[in-house]
């Protein structure tokens, strides 16, 4: 692992001066919708996964509904793609907000696994549209030569409504229950009306077609440089597909409580806060490379851990491996994408994350139904050692 030994404080302050402040207002107002959209999964998301499978039964069901989402945002996103760079992508933002609303009470009704099909289409559409039109807003409003830092600090935005809302959702599912989950809808209601604040500096490119799906898969495949990156971000979101899913469904089998759910998964979270400083280290391909070989290596600890104290800490390493790769990884695949087709792009690497984020979840519920919680973890670090062999330092 790449280990970062800097005080909370010192991190705090090298990520919010270097780069908060220098960022421009579009991205500092984006940042703070995120953070308020995002918080309502900080609060609800550790307990999503004990909910569908309390509802389900089965872990292999919960992996098969888990990676729905993914599996279905793909052709969102493509779809998304094609038009993105020819709509207002403030205005969209706000309407897929809007269509938040529903969600939680959607979700609080399903009982049977047709009906989570169902609700997962609906959540892939709002999700992926979402990321997608985020992103693709961050992108375009960053600065030149600070890509890397522009994607860190939207990362730091989700990061900390993520610790927030995993420390306020461990003492708030005592109170609510399953009622958490309209956490959701409500902090998408409170984003919705912060997006009004949004500015939009849209111009326009060429008009894309959904003709073009085709056209933009080939485009981004034919270049070697993003060809290999986003093949090494569809194994690191295998990874962190399967994390995210895992962790809860691990610590309540060993005899964690709710509450250590909830904190464990916000301390798995905490290092995203550092993104920012990671995105200031020069040596991209050094750091990138030692953060996936120890992710590899937890994975493999991971796999027979049984002590509920020292997820705590295993958690907060695994994160930290993830968040110093994100800035290296996906910055580098900004800087390799033209301005004026940002969004088509941007959709295509989405897709490919999305069918790493399917896999991971419908591999995982498999072998834990099979096999034992344990195989999930263990197949991650395998699939992290090949991204070794896939990564250049040229491409960084």
């Amino acid at each position: 692992m790449y280990f970062f030994f800097m005080k909370s404080s010192q991190v705090y302050r090298v990520a919010s001066h270097a780069s908060f402040t220098s960022l421009p207002r579009s991205l500092k107002l984006m940042n703070l919708v995120t953070f308020v959209y995002w918080l309502g999964w900080g609060i609800s998301g550790p307990f999503l996964v004990l909910f569908l499978k309390e509802r389900l039964g089965s872990y292999a069901s919960v992996g098969f509904v888990w990676g729905l989402l993914p599996l279905f945002s793909i052709l969102t996103a493509l779809v998304l793609g094609g038009v993105l760079d020819s709509l207002h992508k403030r205005s969209l933002i706000r309407a897929i907000l809007f269509l938040y609303l529903p969600l939680s009470t959607f979700l609080l009704a399903v009982s049977s696994l047709t009906g989570f099909v169902i609700f997962r289409a609906y959540h892939s559409i709002v999700a992926t549209s979402f990321w997608v039109a985020g992103e693709s807003y961050v992108r375009y409003h960053s600065v030149k030569g600070k890509e890397a830092e522009a994607i860190g600090s939207w990362d730091f935005a989700s990061g900390l409504s993520a610790v927030i809302g995993g420390v306020i959702g461990a003492g708030l599912v005592y109170l609510l229950g399953w009622n958490i989950l309209y956490a959701v809808s409500v902090c998408a209601f409170v984003a919705f009306i912060a997006s009004w604040w949004l500015p939009d500096h849209d111009k326009f490119g060429k008009h894309v077609h959904l003709t073009s799906l085709f056209a933009e898969c080939k485009d981004f495949f034919s270049d070697k440089k993003l060809f290999r990156l986003s093949f090494v971000a569809f194994l690191w979101t295998f990874g962190v597909a399967v994390t995210a899913m895992m962790l809860p469904l691990v610590l309540v089998k060993i005899g964690a409580s709710l509450a250590q759910v909830g904190l464990i998964s916000a301390m798995f979270s905490l290092p995203v806060l550092a993104e920012p400083w990671f995105a200031r280290v020069r040596k991209k391909y050094t750091l990138l490379f030692c953060s996936i070989i120890s992710c590899a290596v937890l994975f493999a600890i991971m796999s027979f851990l049984s002590n509920v104290l020292l997820w705590f800490g295993a958690s907060f390493l695994l994160g930290l491996g993830f968040s110093a790769a994100t800035p290296a990884l996906f910055g580098s695949m900004t800087k390799a994408m033209p301005k004026s087709r940002i969004g088509e792009l941007s959709s295509v690497l989405f897709a490919v994350r999305s069918v790493g984020a399917a896999l991971g979840p419908f591999v995982a519920g498999i072998l834990s139904q099979s096999y034992g919680l344990g195989w999930a973890f263990a197949v991650s670090g395998v699939l992290f050692i090949v991204a070794l062999f896939v990564l250049r330092k040229k491409d960084l």
